[in-house]
């Protein structure tokens, strides 16, 4: 599971100057994700993000839904925050609940199980935020995260974790 902290596409919110933007990513509805995020350039060169995350997929017997948020710190090469070359990091928590439907050859029926758990994760990442006309954006941004967390389904915790891609 990849949920990336990175956006797309952005549109202006202050028409003087440009210090904030108010963010969405189009391109994750593919893989099931809907965010929507805000940042602020706090210096000329220094930005902080937050990050609304909403995950709902389908893989083989599993439904995933994911609700949470991440902050991410950004450093700008230039005095342009929240414009140009930026790198930076972020931290995130997801709360996830999810359904396992299996069939049960002993019963000779379909069962559905349920699971909830938490996960935290850590994110770094380079990105480059183009300015279109006068009030829109556009973000490439490319890393790596790691989520660490756990599931509990029928009384057992089974933990999970790994790197994954952050593609924005």
């Amino acid at each position: 599971m990849g949920v990336s902290a990175n956006t797309c596409f952005s549109q202006e919110v202050e028409k003087k100057e440009l210090t904030q933007v108010i963010s969405v990513n189009p391109l994750a509805l593919v893989y099931g994700t809907a965010n929507i995020s805000y940042e602020k350039a706090l210096k000329p060169n220094l930005g902080v993000e937050g990050e609304v995350v909403f995950v709902s997929q389908k893989m083989a017997d599993w439904e995933w839904t994911a609700f949470g948020v991440t902050i991410t710190a950004k450093k700008y090469t230039e005095s342009s925050a929240p414009l140009k070359f930026w790198y930076g990091g972020g931290i995130g928590i997801l709360p996830i609940s999810a359904k396992y439907t299996y069939f049960d050859w002993t019963e000779w029926k379909t069962k559905t199980e349920t699971a909830s758990g938490t996960f935290f994760s850590l994110s770094g990442s380079a990105g480059y935020r183009w300015l279109i006309g006068e009030k829109f954006t556009i973000e490439g941004s490319l890393g790596i995260s790691y989520y660490a967390g756990s599931l509990t389904i029928a009384g057992e915790k089974l933990p999970f974790g790994g790197i994954t891609p952050a593609i924005g």
